[in-house]
């Protein structure tokens, strides 16, 4: 058992009922360095030691300046008196003049705790590129008096679990006063993903775990569940999971008449990214090949920055988001083909795709569905009928019963 990889693994936010996976504990650790340069100061103001991790929260100014700026610190930029920093850890980013945590590793027993900044990025709403400010930052951190007590960690012991042709198996697992870390693998005959997050029960508590770290092309995952009873048994539900490239291709397409959907709606411009329009089947104009069902309609939009000899531009696009029934892949390649066209015959450019869960009354993953985006250009051009082709495969969903014992 490979114990230390998930020390070194960070934690990310997560979701569920009860307390999620890296979700902050309490920054009990009052801190006062601050450290001024290249017009910019940073302090530390709270802190958080645990065996597997110290949460720092500092705080970035901009001198005179009123503009509204974030401010993001990379791992390459920094360096720590704890060790080298791995995946996961040493990013930090936050609106000048508010908090932001910052992870590192745990601090070493018997050394002063000390944090060099060399490089900070300032992007600001008004600038058309980042800005880079190189300077030194030092902030010696408080330590508490109680840190070895806090530092604790204890390893876990598990084996493997096999249903449905996949196999989960456990390469580490420890517990801190923060977290407990649990990294996988996941084996099978073709390539596979999970769905959702695990869930981890302790003591009859369900604890939600998110995912920390993917590697290994998907096959070492690392998940992050809020900290357990040091000396406790727990034990870890995985599952379910989606194959992938075991279906054949097959193409369709579907015209559904969006000028009605959005009229029905009273929708007359884009609506903000987080508002969704259902689609009725009375919209649904035609179907051909293989069955494409829409469930419901809403509108995005992003930018690419591009670098010329007159200086770098941003170029804005609108959005068209679009969600089907089933998980929709392309079984050869990175991803589907899908094309678009209105009832003039205007091309409407895809614009990339992604897919997504639900889950029922009892917390069971559900309803799957699969997300397009569509690049338009005017507004006008979607009042009326438009016609969506795919080209691909679906991925079934395997369902079985992956529960790894966990015990010291």
């Amino acid at each position: 058992m490979t114990a230390a990889v998930v020390a070194a693994i960070a934690a990310v936010a997560g979701g569920g009922e009860e307390s999620a996976g890296g979700v902050l504990p309490e920054l009990d650790v009052r801190q006062s360095a601050v450290a001024e340069d290249a017009g910019v100061t940073i302090a530390a103001r709270r802190a958080h030691f645990s065996g597997t991790a110290t949460l720092l929260e500092l705080e970035a100014r901009l001198e005179g300046t009123e503009t509204a700026a974030r401010l993001a610190i990379e791992p390459t930029g920094i360096s720590w008196s704890g060790g080298p920093l791995p995946d996961g850890y040493g990013w930090w980013s936050a609106p000048a003049g508010s908090p932001g945590i910052l992870r590192l590793t745990p601090p070493v027993l018997g050394q002063e705790a000390s944090l060099e900044i060399r490089r900070i990025t300032v992007f600001s709403a008004e600038a058309s590129t980042p800005e880079v400010r190189n300077g030194t930052w030092k902030l010696a951190l408080d330590l508490p008096a109680d840190l070895p007590k806090r530092v604790r960690t204890e390893y876990l012991r598990g084996a493997s679990v096999t249903d449905g042709g996949v196999t989960v198996t456990l390469e580490g697992a420890v517990r801190s006063t923060s977290e407990t870390l649990v990294t996988v693998r996941i084996t099978s005959a073709g390539p596979v993903s999970h769905v959702g997050e695990p869930t981890m029960v302790v003591d009859g508590k369900v604890l939600y775990g998110a995912l920390a770290a993917a590697r290994e092309e998907g096959t070492l995952l690392t998940y992050a569940f809020p900290p357990t009873p040091f000396g406790s048994r727990v034990e870890v539900r995985f599952g379910p999971f989606e194959a992938h490239g075991t279906a054949e291709p097959a193409s369709g397409s579907v015209t559904i008449d969006l000028g009605a959907v959005l009229r029905r709606a009273n929708v007359t411009a884009p609506l903000s990214p987080r508002e969704t329009i259902p689609i009725p089947p009375t919209d649904v104009l035609r179907r051909d090949g293989r069955d494409l069902t829409p469930r419901w309609v809403g509108f995005s939009w992003g930018m690419t920055e591009n670098s010329g000899s007159g200086g770098p531009t941003r170029t804005h696009y609108k959005y068209l988001v679009l969600a089907f029934e089933g998980i929709l892949e392309d079984p050869v390649g990175p991803r589907a083909e899908w094309t678009a066209v209105t009832a003039t015959g205007k091309p409407i450019p895809a614009g990339g795709w992604g897919t997504g869960y639900s889950k029922d009354a009892t917390g069971t993953v559900c309803c799957p569905r699969t997300e397009i985006t569509l690049t338009y250009d005017d507004f006008n051009d979607l009042l009326g009928p438009v016609t969506i082709i795919y080209r691909g495969a679906a991925a079934p969903v395997i369902r079985g019963d992956w529960r790894l014992k966990l015990e010291p």
